[in-house]
């Protein structure tokens, strides 16, 4: 099955940001691959082999990724990111970032919506309204007047 995942803009202020570069690429691939239950179906060694990186590596990766994240207490399960599941691993945290997709995803849809039940009052209420025309019309700039040189002499004159 097809999956995305959007990554969030907080993820440069999350401690995921912080570990070594060989444990962010395994934690971005595993979002990635994961199933929409949220469940990466790989054992160690096929996750290595689809990300590109040695076992030990990858080992490594997934040793930190389930351990808990003192350096900001209080995280939603003590900061780990990932369990251990009778599949594969778990992406924990998986849910809630789904279901904020799905919130903003929605205000998306009903921003659109409104927008578009605005321009047909407008239009109803102006039959000449473009509201297309008003939309791609470039921004209009006010400039000094163009000076033009006069043949016969060199003084300007204004147009």
């Amino acid at each position: 099955m097809r999956m995305w995942a959007p990554i969030w803009s907080g993820i440069v202020d999350s401690t995921i940001w912080e570990e070594k570069d060989h444990v962010f690429r395994v934690f971005i691939g595993m979002l990635a691959i994961k199933d929409y239950d949220h469940i990466v179906r790989y054992d160690a060694y096929k996750l290595a082999r689809r990300l590109h990186l040695s076992l030990d590596l990858v080992l490594d990766a997934i040793r930190v990724l389930s351990s808990n994240d003192d350096r900001r207490p209080g995280q939603p399960n003590y900061g780990r990111r990932i369990q251990l599941h009778h599949e594969g691993w778990l992406v924990l945290n998986g849910e809630k970032y789904a279901e904020l997709t799905r919130v903003e995803m929605r205000r998306r849809r009903w921003r659109k919506a409104q927008e578009k039940k605005r321009r047909s009052a407008k239009e109803k209420k102006d039959p000449g309204y473009d509201s297309q025309l008003m939309h791609d019309a470039p921004s209009v700039e006010h400039s000094p007047p163009v000076t033009q040189f006069n043949n016969t002499t060199t003084q300007p004159t204004a147009t």
